[in-house]
């Protein structure tokens, strides 16, 4: 850059001046440039000689008419003229220009007038700075906020439209539970005799109200799960026998198109907690989908497979498929199943969205293997063992600094879970029990902590949760296991005196760092998954005994009956009958015990019920039902305890 030092330079300060006038001509990023009052430029820093794809040399001299096109050069000079004219500057005045590149940006311009030493102007400086960058992310932010708000309107929209369908779906309940009652006492004609023809349309309306119904309420669960409020109540269910009684119940309607329903099970009985009326929803729902997809005469099999963290029940059929393009899209409000028209089928295609929401809300996966023309199998899958998320910074230095010194953690786990009769119900557990369960952990702690000499202590206690948090650290797992089989026994003795019922105790552990791993990672996430293994049917029935007896028992409905025992516990016993039982059925028993002349009388309740033989046609000779005994007075519980010793020996 020449700025012809010779004339300008007099004195050093002078030369220092020019020195630093030039360091900035040269690497400032923003384009600069000197104009004399005829627009010519006089002077031009390399930023604005490089933007425009030449040198400074070639500039010198010219005009914006010489360098921008005639559109752009004529507002240019407008500004121009006005600083000389007004003598006043114009401060960032924001512009949308185009590179000689053909690039669109955005640039500020300042433009300032230039003075003689009598006053009068003889030009201007200007400066040009590049706010593409920022133009930008200012429209990104604009951008944003718009989605935000679309996004904020759309979710107000949506709960409008979900609290809108809860209301309307209540308020069409009432009236539809009055026509369903008119239409059961014109069916049952206590209203008068019906001649068939009126028997056949009472009939198909009484049909009718049951679709509507069940149209009704898939709303309202959709309503639920849209708005959040839908929630899970925990039950332990035998799955085996759950599967089978919906096949079976299904069976009048497979059989009216010549389908057959198989099962095809794992050999062992699968207990889970879960919600047990959601459950058997999903499995309602896909059962009969199967049998409406199906095509006379075809087969469906219902399949239970057991993994090591899960379980995966399928609904396999031989129907007509779905369509390639299609199965994607099954499990979507109002989608249909079928790869036929919409009007050769019933239903609004809720059922398998609603699905597909309760497998996710139990932590589960759904999904679909199809070919039109060649049947459709759904599988989903729910968790064998419960899982608890948990997010205990305390808990997490605590692993942290164990594992810095190279010592192993036991977290252990105690989760309380009440249920009534294993059917939906809040999880409340009256506080007075959790806290005779807490004291009971905390002494247990202290008194283990001084005997054993073991770091272990409780980190947390949730009511809400009905959750009791304990880590111990050290070198082995053998005193973790002792303590935990010790507390176990502790929590059953609470159980057993406090006469509760349908209760069941979580105790569980996860070990750190895992031994099965090579790498043992130094540093945990904010939040990890703690496995808790559900003990609600040891907590109930205890070591159970073989014991072969005759049983007497009566039941409110049934009466006065017999069976076979096949094991007895401290909390309960098995046995045979050829009746098939319901779940929390109470009875009294009558049973004779080892060296006892009179019978032992108790009070017990149906606790689970499953297949035991079939015939040769398939059908169903005896039951195993379990009952657990209740209401044991201290002497009655004596003789159980008497009894075992000597059966045991």
């Amino acid at each position: 850059m020449v700025y012809k030092k010779n004339k300008l330079v007099k004195t050093g300060k002078q030369e220092d001046l020019v020195r630093l006038f030039a360091e900035l001509m040269d690497n400032v990023p923003d384009v600069i440039y000197f104009k004399d009052k005829k627009g010519k430029i006089v002077l031009v820093n390399n930023a604005y000689a490089k933007g425009l794809g030449t040198t400074i040399d070639k500039v010198i001299g010219k005009t914006d008419f010489d360098i921008f096109p005639e559109n752009r050069a004529k507002i240019m000079q407008k500004d121009d003229l006005w600083v000389i004219k007004n003598k006043k500057p114009i401060i960032d005045k924001v512009e949308r220009a185009t590179r000689p590149d053909g690039q669109d940006n955005y640039v500020t311009t300042t433009k300032i007038p230039r003075f003689n030493k009598n006053g009068a102007v003889i030009g201007l400086i200007g400066i040009t700075r590049d706010i593409t960058r920022r133009k930008r992310l200012e429209q990104l932010e604009e951008d944003k906020d718009q989605m935000q708000r679309k996004i904020q309107s759309l979710k107000e929209i949506n709960q409008l439209k979900s609290e809108f369908v809860s209301i309307v779906s209540h308020e069409l309940r009432t009236p539809l539970a009055i026509i369903n009652q008119v239409v059961m006492v014109l069916l049952d004609e206590l209203a008068g005799p019906l001649n068939e023809r009126q028997k056949d349309v009472v009939i198909k309306a009484k049909n009718s109200v049951s679709r509507l119904s069940n149209m009704v309420n898939k709303l309202l669960d959709v309503s639920r799960m849209q708005r959040g409020v839908l929630e899970l109540h925990y039950g332990l269910i035998n799955l085996n026998s759950l599967l089978r009684d919906f096949g079976d119940s299904f069976k009048d309607l497979a059989q009216k198109k010549g389908i057959t329903i198989n099962y095809d099970f794992c050999q062992e009985d699968i207990n889970l907690f879960c919600d047990p009326e959601r459950v058997s929803q999903i499995i309602s729902n896909l059962i009969d989908n199967a049998i409406k997809f199906t095509e006379e005469k075809g087969v469906i099999t219902i399949e239970l497979r057991k993994f090591e963290t899960k379980v995966r029940v399928g609904i396999l059929d031989e129907g007509i498929g779905i369509a390639a393009n299609k199965t994607n899209k099954i499990f979507d409000k109002f989608s249909q199943v079928s790869g036929f028209a919409r009007s050769n089928k019933e239903g609004v295609g809720l059922g398998l969205s609603l699905v597909k929401d309760l497998v996710k809300k139990h932590n589960g996966e759904i999904w679909v293997k199809s070919k039109l023309g060649s049947g459709s199998k759904f599988y989903f899958t729910l968790p064998l063992i419960y899982k608890f998320q948990l997010t205990n910074n305390e808990m997490i230095d605590v692993i942290n600094n164990a594992l810095a010194k190279e010592l192993s953690v036991h977290l252990i786990e105690v989760i309380i879970i009440k249920s009534k009769n294993n059917m939906p119900d809040k999880c409340v557990v009256k506080k007075y029990l959790f806290d005779k369960i807490k004291k009971i952990i905390y002494e247990t702690v202290t008194k283990y902590k001084k005997t054993k000499k073991m770091d272990i202590r409780i980190i947390g206690d949730d009511y809400k949760k009905r959750t009791i948090s304990i880590v111990s650290i050290g070198k082995t797992s053998k005193k973790p296991i002792m303590f935990c089989n010790l507390l176990r026994d502790k929590i059953k003795k609470i159980l057993s005196e406090n006469i509760t019922k349908d209760v069941f105790i979580n105790l569980g552990t996860l070990h750190y760092p895992d031994k099965d791993k090579r790498a043992i990672p130094k540093q945990l996430a904010s939040s990890f998954s703690i496995q808790k293994i559900f003990t609600g049917r040891d907590v109930r029935r205890s070591k159970r005994f073989h014991y072969h007896a005759t049983l007497k028992f009566n039941l409110p409905t049934k009466g006065r009956e017999t069976g076979n025992t096949i094991d007895i516990s401290k909390g309960g016993l098995c046995f045979k009958n050829r009746q098939k039982f319901q779940k929390g059925d109470r009875l009294e028993v009558e049973i004779v015990v080892p060296n006892r002349k009179k019978s032992l009388k108790l009070v017990g309740r149906v606790a689970w019920v499953v297949q035991s033989e079939e015939d040769s046609k398939g059908v169903v000779r005896n039951y195993k039902i379990g009952i657990e005994f209740f209401e044991l007075n201290e002497n009655q519980r004596k003789i159980i305890i008497q009894a075992l010793d000597n059966i045991a020996k």
